[in-house]
């Protein structure tokens, strides 16, 4: 082997463990030390979130890959310099779309149709349980059709995978795999942001462990879960259209709409009323919440720039179906789960004690 490659890869080791040292040190004078240090305390405590998103990764890896794609060649991420700027963005990129959706929307968005159904029955059944409105014969309708229609779209999906589908049945199918996808990142995303409020500000002694009571809470707020949803759809048909990589300047207006509506998550998990009354809580809280996100974010892309560059190391290293890549997966699944998960759970408390938390000590509607 070519003597210059070794000393390369030496050089590479040498800076991801300075890199490493640098991360460790960041984040014992972290300014928002208390929110990374709480995020931890509430992941030790959900031992399951990480094993389901990294099963997720692991499943997702099979059809379509979302975490595990930073994929160069490695000769190229030994000369880390060319690979800093694409990592960097990829980075990014990767911790504003947790912000909008943790867990990965596919394989997780087959169990839409049994939520669908349960949500349907649950407001019909008991209709002032969720909301001071009842809900009208409308919306019973259209949450009854969209429940049986996303259980047309789990036989289409069986269909297709024994047999080829029509033109018009798999745009169809792929239209519908949109939707649900985006229908789950928004029901996920608000019961793991109300489990974070209950470990914040529990009502009963119990409540920070019973994930049945977010559910609860998600359920409460079914209208603005699912204008939640259209928003989520509308950045995975802006994906879906860019294609993979997609242009720099797409890149970015995609990075710069999915970190502006950030806290918008929080503020429907939070406080009960329409989207468009949550919409503006959501930019009001931007301005007091920018430094200490921006700190967060900062440490975030740091550390995700790490993972992934070791992520992308191990990968390449490994023989695609050899026994090290079957063995490096599920560690490789369970590291960025339980890394993605932290993060995200640390921005959750920043939004939450700098951004909501002081709107509603002055008076404001929360």
């Amino acid at each position: 082997m070519d003597p210059s490659f070794n000393s390369l890869w030496l050089q590479t080791a040498l800076c991801l463990a300075g890199w490493l040292l640098g991360v460790v040190m960041h984040l014992l004078w972290h300014p928002q030390r208390r929110d990374l240090s709480d995020a931890w305390d509430v992941l030790t405590r959900l031992p399951w979130l990480m094993v389901l998103m990294a099963g997720l990764i692991i499943l997702g890896e099979w059809t379509r890959p979302d975490l595990l794609r930073v994929r160069w060649p490695v000769g190229l991420l030994a000369h880390w310099r060319e690979v800093v700027w694409p990592l960097t963005l990829h980075s990014a990129e990767t911790y504003a779309r947790s912000l909008h959706g943790l867990l990965p929307a596919w394989p997780l968005a087959l169990v839409v149709p049994p939520v669908l159904t349960l949500l349907a029955w649950r407001i019909i059944r008991l209709p002032y349980r969720y909301a001071a409105r009842r809900p009208s014969p409308v919306e019973k309708m259209l949450l009854s059709m969209s429940a049986v229609l996303a259980w047309g779209w789990i036989a289409v999906e069986i269909v297709h995978a024994w047999r080829m589908l029509p033109e018009w049945l798999e745009s169809l199918r792929l239209i519908l795999r949109l939707i649900s996808s985006a229908i789950v990142m928004a029901l996920s995303q608000v019961t793991l942001i109300r489990m974070v409020i209950d470990w914040e500000e529990p009502q009963a002694v119990n409540d920070e462990k019973d994930p049945l009571r977010a559910v609860e809470e998600t359920f409460a707020r079914w209208r603005s879960v699912f204008g939640l949803a259209g928003l989520d759809l509308l950045w995975l048909l802006w994906t879906q259209y860019r294609g993979e990589g997609g242009s720099p300047a797409g890149r970015w207006m995609l990075l710069e709409a999915l970190l502006v509506f950030a806290s918008l998550p929080v503020v429907v998990a939070l406080t009960p009323g329409s989207l468009v009354a949550q919409g503006a809580l959501a930019l009001r809280v931007l301005p007091r919440v920018l430094l200490p996100w921006l700190s967060i974010a900062l440490t975030a892309v740091a550390v995700l720039m790490l993972v992934n560059y070791a992520s992308a190391i191990l990968h390449d290293l490994a023989e695609p179906g050899s026994v090290w890549a079957k063995v490096l997966l599920p560690v490789r699944a369970l590291v960025l789960a339980m890394v993605h998960s932290w993060l995200f759970l640390a921005t959750v408390f920043t939004f939450l004690r700098h951004g909501l938390k002081p709107i509603a000590s002055t008076g404001g509607a929360v």
